[in-house]
């Protein structure tokens, strides 16, 4: 304030005895406008900002905190005096609104009748999780329908879980989402859609319009069915895998039936539990493997022994 009562003939508590609430404070605003070539925001700027917003950042953005910045370096632009805080959030939440459901209309529209009524049955209670006379509520667990078991993870390695994600991946193709659903919409749009598909309850999806519904789950199961291929092939690789070790151990041993001293190896695996078990003491397969190796099969790999709990070489 020293510094601007300088470059004008006034002193620095001038401003202390200036009315912020009388006419005189809209006059001089007037006149400061005029001055820097601004006028005040009126009702069509709005509608022209949110034309601009619809046509030129909602394609790419609609975060409230990036609009709002976007918004004011707009209003600058247009030499227009930013509105208030309050009507400026206003302005924009209205214009976010509207793009989402001209967006889940367009989006709802693509869809074939089939596939929507496919992607409503994502939320009703399975058969086989409520009685045929029970009637479905609102107070539902995630579990409880086939979106809650789309959503999980695949589990241990095993048949069961190939079994499970094969389920889900017919039921995602089943689907028949068009290919290019999503091709005008931004990846950190879409990846929204698909958060809130994943975070709200049954019930709350229930209640949303069909087109905002059926555009929620076509946002998370457009995606979802490459997620369930990539754990289904990482699923086979396992039990791949595994099969592999276990056929190599299975061979490793008819190799060593079949190699000299074998029968004495059967004494000794016939032999080492009752002896084991009478000094409290156990081996390991790699320890009488090199013993076999250098002493010969009839002899008693004593020296491999080593103090270990009851159990007995397993």
């Amino acid at each position: 304030m020293s510094a601007l009562a300088r470059q004008l003939p006034i002193a620095p508590t001038a401003l202390i005895r200036y009315d912020w609430s009388g006419r005189a404070r809209k006059n001089h605003r007037a006149q400061i406008r005029t001055w820097f070539g601004f006028r005040p925001c009126t009702r069509t700027d709005g509608q022209a900002l949110h034309a601009w917003l619809h046509r030129e950042v909602f394609p790419g953005d609609a975060n409230l905190q990036h609009l709002s910045d976007i918004g004011l370096d707009w209003c600058r632009d247009q030499h227009l005096e930013p509105p208030t805080t309050g009507r400026l959030e206003r302005l924009l939440r209205a214009a976010v609104q509207t793009y989402e459901q001209t967006l889940f209309a367009a989006t709802s529209g693509r869809l074939t009748r089939v596939t929507q009524q496919q992607l409503d049955a994502l939320l009703q209670p399975l058969e086989e999780a409520a009685p045929a006379e029970a009637v479905p509520t609102d107070d539902d667990r995630p579990a409880t329908t086939p979106f809650a078991d789309m959503k999980a993870d695949p589990g241990p390695v095993g048949l069961a879980s190939v079994l499970q994600e094969l389920a889900k991946l017919q039921r995602l193709t089943a689907l028949a989402l068009p290919p290019n659903l999503f091709a005008d919409v931004s990846p950190k749009r879409l990846q929204v859609f698909r958060a809130r598909a994943a975070t709200e309850p049954p019930r709350e999806m229930r209640r949303h319009p069909a087109p905002t519904r059926e555009t929620l789950l076509a946002a998370f199961c457009w995606p979802r069915r490459q997620a369930v291929i990539d754990g289904l092939v990482d699923l086979l690789v396992l039990i791949i895998h595994r099969i592999s070790v276990r056929a190599e151990r299975k061979v490793i041993w008819e190799k060593l039936k079949r190699s000299r001293g074998f029968t004495g190896l059967v004494e000794i695996r016939a032999a080492t539990p009752v002896v084991l078990r009478s000094e409290g003491m156990t081996a390991s397969r790699d320890q009488v493997g090199p013993t076999l190796k250098k002493t010969g099969a009839g002899r008693r790999p004593s020296h491999r022994l080593r103090k270990a709990g009851p159990a007995p070489w397993r």
